[in-house]
């Protein structure tokens, strides 16, 4: 009797060890790959960044093609001003993220010339001193912000913070719903963006085959186990 316990506790161990084994052989650790074009462009400060993503692809090993999920990380503008190193970022189903570096021309945007004294009197004398402030009326009806809804100063006390590009998304009934594309920037005192993006948690139910209004919630954890505030998305799905 004992022989079989140990013979079925022998068995039991090998059966658990194969599955954790199993588990991190089929586990998606591979990172997306980003491809940039050859040529050389400019980008030219705050114009639309949609010439920087022109012929930008990404590709899964397991997810195929990917180029939807490609998002510009970072815009580095170097030293001599006249050049900046972009940082594409592309995540997969699994979270994993990859990145893709590419040095592009710069230009600076032109600033406004300076506005003369005498400038300044004609401009001043044509304000009408009864609009240069808010009655007391119009200041109690601004509408106030729903908790969530709001951009959070991006200053970490301890606690990361997240904020979201949007607060309102409208898609269609069917459409692909790219979670992390939403995610404008995260900060934290000690924890990189890296492993932040990695931590990001999402909160509430939506169906993309179902047409309706969704509220989700994101947040994240840092390392310590901190959590941040929650960002609130609205998901419009339409028919």
């Amino acid at each position: 009797m004992k022989k079989i316990i140990t013979i079925i506790l022998i068995l039991t161990t090998f059966g658990t060890g194969l599955m954790c084994i199993l588990s991190r052989i089929t586990k998606d650790t591979k990172a997306p790959v980003i491809s940039v074009p050859t040529e050389m462009i400019t980008y030219e400060e705050g114009s639309d960044q949609s010439v920087l993503l022109a012929g930008v692809t990404a590709s899964d090993d397991r997810d195929g093609d990917i180029t939807q999920n490609v998002r510009i990380y970072d815009i580095a503008v170097m030293e001599d001003g006249k050049s900046a190193q972009i940082i594409y970022a592309a995540y997969d189903s699994s979270y994993n993220l990859g990145k893709r570096f590419r040095t592009v021309g710069y230009k600076a945007k032109r600033k406004e010339a300076p506005i003369t004294d005498d400038m300044y009197s004609i401009i001043n004398d044509n304000i009408d001193d009864g609009n240069q402030n808010l009655s007391e009326e119009e200041e109690d009806t601004e509408e106030e912000v729903e908790p969530g809804y709001e951009d959070p100063v991006m200053e970490s006390d301890g606690d990361p913070v997240i904020k979201l590009s949007r607060h309102e998304l409208t898609l269609s009934v069917g459409d692909y719903f790219d979670t992390m594309s939403v995610i404008d920037d995260i900060v934290d005192d000690k924890d990189d963006r890296d492993a932040l993006f990695n931590r990001v948690n999402l909160e509430g139910d939506y169906d993309m085959k179902k047409a309706g209004e969704y509220e989700l919630e994101y947040y994240v954890t840092d390392l310590e186990g901190n959590e941040s505030n929650r960002a609130k998305l609205m998901l419009i799905v339409e028919d």
